[in-house]
């Protein structure tokens, strides 16, 4: 009825009480919801303040006084089984999931006793409470559903690590920007947007810094990802340039195919008419792309045996692999050591592309099995083409590949973001056996 008023263009959490049957009312008009910034996975705060009380969530606590406090330090498992009700609840229900905490009725989080948490306790208590609402995802098969964290600027230090304006001041070891696991969780490769909110109207007050973009909702992976990224800056739509991504015929002229096409492409800022039509953007595209395949790197890939949409291929593996700059030429040469031997590649995020499980973060014997040309567990050499749109960086960091002897790596047991890398197979799988446990302990399935 508000929205059929016509004088409302959204209803509030207030208005629109977080129940099944509203679920299902709405499901049936098409209607999105979402819950607040602070009422996270689909749960409204009144539901918890109607609860207070009941038995439903009085699981022990480590203080029986806190067995209703709407506080993760305190009372994580009543929480977190509140969280489960609210996605059970979901179902398969399209809605956009808000993820994060923020204290009782939009309040700063607080200990035990009270106190507003610093910068650096904030940071590490949200990044908890980010982990265990992805593993319930997971648990409910729901990871793919849509799902946003909004820093309000109440919140902006946490992920700063300090005052975003006065960057000398902060600490980066409090910041949650430049946290390996919450890239991990919340990075460019996975459907959760980071929006930097003004307001609850969903207004934006400023947008990530530059140096941001590849890390956080910025991955383009599939033909009809990018398809949609273009088409969403352009007068043209999505299907045209769909339509030309699958036509090999036309690709020819651009010595491309459809599984190649994406090397015409990489993240950067380009001045174009938005009235441009498709074919004029594919030609806009091929001139940069022969403009940065130069005569030099040219030459470079060919002193490394690969053609420029080889390298754009292994590259696109490398920068799926790690966030680290300075790993890029290790992995490259890692790589390239095992081509030259006739070693399957092995590469984790090929199966992950294969499988288009582009949220796991675990990879599994089934998706390492998974038949596909782009499964490198399976198949020899390099993928057809490319796993993502990728970076100049990343590319001129695997024209210049490390040379080493190391043929195996592994994700550091410490979860610092970085890599152990090694020349035998027996230290390699010392260091999985440290790795897999540590997924185990953090209870990391899938």
């Amino acid at each position: 009825e508000a929205l059929g008023q016509g004088s409302l263009h959204s209803i509030g959490p207030g208005q629109y009480p977080m129940t099944l049957a509203n679920a299902v009312l709405a499901d049936r008009y098409g209607v999105l919801v979402g819950a607040s910034h602070h009422e996270p996975m689909a749960r409204a705060g009144v539901e918890w303040q109607n609860l207070q009380g009941s038995r439903t969530y009085n699981q022990p606590t480590v203080n029986n006084t806190a067995l209703n406090a709407w506080n993760y330090l305190t009372n994580p498992t009543n929480i977190s089984n509140f969280w489960c009700d609210g996605i059970k609840r979901n179902g398969s229900f399209d809605n956009l999931l808000t993820i994060g905490m923020r204290g009782e009725n939009d309040t700063a989080l607080t200990d035990a006793n009270g106190r507003e948490l610093s910068t650096k306790q904030n940071a590490e208590l949200l990044k908890d409470v980010i982990r265990e609402q992805d593993r319930i995802l997971h648990q409910y098969g729901l990871e793919d559903t849509p799902q946003l964290i909004a820093l309000y600027k109440e919140v902006e230090n946490c992920w700063y690590g300090g005052d975003r304006s006065n960057p000398n001041n902060a600490d980066r070891s409090a910041a949650l920007v430049f946290d390996d696991e919450i890239t991990s969780l919340l990075g460019a490769d996975t459907n959760r947007i980071v929006m930097f909110c003004e307001d609850n109207n969903g207004y934006l007050r400023t947008l990530g810094e530059y140096g941001e973009k590849d890390r956080f909702n910025y991955g383009i992976r599939t033909n009809e990802h990018l398809a949609g990224k273009l088409a969403a800056q352009l007068l043209t739509d999505s299907a045209s340039i769909i339509a030309l991504l699958q036509d090999n015929t036309f690709l020819s002229r651009y010595d491309m195919n459809t599984e190649t096409a994406r090397c015409l492409f990489m993240p950067d800022t380009y001045e174009v008419y938005w009235t441009m039509t498709a074919e004029q953007l594919f030609e806009r595209m091929y001139r940069d792309y022969r403009r940065f395949w130069n005569e030099r790197r040219r030459a470079e890939a060919e002193a490394l045996g690969l053609t420029p949409q080889q390298v754009y291929t292994l590259a696109s593996i490398v920068a799926s692999e790690t966030t680290n700059p300075r790993e890029y030429p290790v992995i490259a040469g890692l790589y390239l050591n095992r081509l030259r031997i006739g070693m399957h590649m092995q590469a984790c995020p090929t199966a992950v592309f294969a499988t288009r499980k582009f949220s796991a973060r675990r990879v599994t014997k089934a998706m390492t099995s998974y038949p596909s040309p782009y499964n490198t567990y399976i198949n020899p050499g390099l993928p057809p083409g490319p796993i993502r749109v990728t970076p100049a960086q990343v590319i001129d960091s695997t024209l210049h590949a490390t040379k080493s002897k190391y043929l195996y790596m592994c994700a550091n047991p410490d979860f610092s973001g970085t890599h152990v890398f090694s020349e035998s197979y027996t230290k390699h799988a010392a260091t999985a056996r440290l790795y897999q446990r540590e997924l185990n302990k953090r209870k990391i399935r899938k």
